[in-house]
């Protein structure tokens, strides 16, 4: 028996000839499993803060992406968690071009606390209209939280795990779209992982 819950307020600038333009999110997320298998009944209360700050002048922005999460657990000896996530980046976009260019800085208190960095880079070039060839290089943390892993597998986990970072994720490939309502997509790839859930 679970019991999931969301609640959340958002905010976003809307009048594009402010100097600034921002977006953020307030919320928190509960979660309750009333017949756990090898834990006290308890549950896990999450409060977060989310958003992005940015400024685009021409065809350029510069910006910070950031996202606060505090776990909190009321059943046997689960670790409480604190994350930031801050996502600093520059992009840039023409006819042909799309460019981003940042890096996740991600901090972690709680089971296997620390200071991760991961790249955030993605290059596109269009060509022939419809054929885009692009290059990326990502990463960052996937948080190993009971409201997040309920939907991926509603009754394996049973204990709080250490969450997955994604050190490196490249890959380099070819979109395309030769018709109307047809494309594909292909791609090679490489991924580094700590802690794969």
């Amino acid at each position: 028996h679970q019991t999931m819950a969301n609640a959340h307020l958002g905010l976003a600038s809307t009048d594009e000839a402010m100097p600034i333009q921002f977006w953020g999110e307030i919320g928190m997320n509960y979660f309750k499993q009333k017949y756990p298998t090898h834990i006290v009944e308890g549950n896990e209360t999450n409060l977060y803060v989310k958003g992005n700050v940015w400024k685009a002048f021409s065809d350029q922005e510069i910006g910070v992406a950031f996202d606060f999460n505090n776990y909190s657990y009321s059943m046997g000896e689960m670790e409480n968690a604190t994350s930031l996530e801050l996502n600093p980046y520059y992009k840039y976009e023409s006819e042909d071009w799309r460019i981003r260019l940042g890096a996740h800085v991600d901090w972690w208190s709680g089971m296997d606390d620390g200071v991760n960095f991961s790249p955030d880079v993605n290059v596109e070039y269009l060509f022939s209209d419809s054929y885009v060839l692009y290059a990326k290089a990502g990463g960052g943390r996937g948080i190993s939280s009971f409201y997040e892993l309920m939907d991926i597998a509603p009754y394996l986990v049973d204990r709080n795990m250490v969450p997955t970072y994604m050190t490196l994720d490249a890959a380099l490939g070819l979109k395309a779209s030769p018709a109307d309502g047809w494309w594909f997509n292909l791609s090679g790839g490489y991924q580094i992982r700590e802690n794969d859930v």
